[in-house]
């Protein structure tokens, strides 16, 4: 995941939000949304652990834990655009666990 790959910008990420479909999981909660015709084609990502999480340590932790299962389940979502939002429950889980809820997920939404 290069850094071209991430959504940045919060006018970006509010329009993800605002527009986009939104799937729920005990681990994450994934909001996707195709990707604009005059933006770049591959896919785009974001990862949001809010401060009712816990301390910024929480947080960055479960931004850790959906940075590296995203790396590691190999989903092809190029052509949209992604935000992972972490819950209390992804602090503890394992990247695997979490990587598997990634794929149900997007495959879910990809394949409709």
């Amino acid at each position: 995941m290069s850094a071209k790959n991430i959504i940045k910008s919060s006018e970006e990420i509010s329009d993800v939000l605002k527009k986009g479909k939104k799937l729920h999981s005990p681990l994450l909660t994934l909001f996707i949304r195709e990707t604009p015709e005059h933006r770049d084609p591959s896919g785009r990502v974001a990862f949001i652990a809010a401060k009712r999480l816990g301390n910024a340590v929480w947080r960055n932790r479960s931004k850790r834990v959906l940075r590296a299962a995203l790396r590691t389940s190999y989903v092809d979502y190029s052509g949209y655009d992604i935000i992972l939002m972490a819950k209390k429950s992804t602090q503890e889980a394992g990247s695997l666990e979490v990587s598997k809820e990634i794929v149900r997920l997007l495959t879910k939404c990809i394949r409709n």
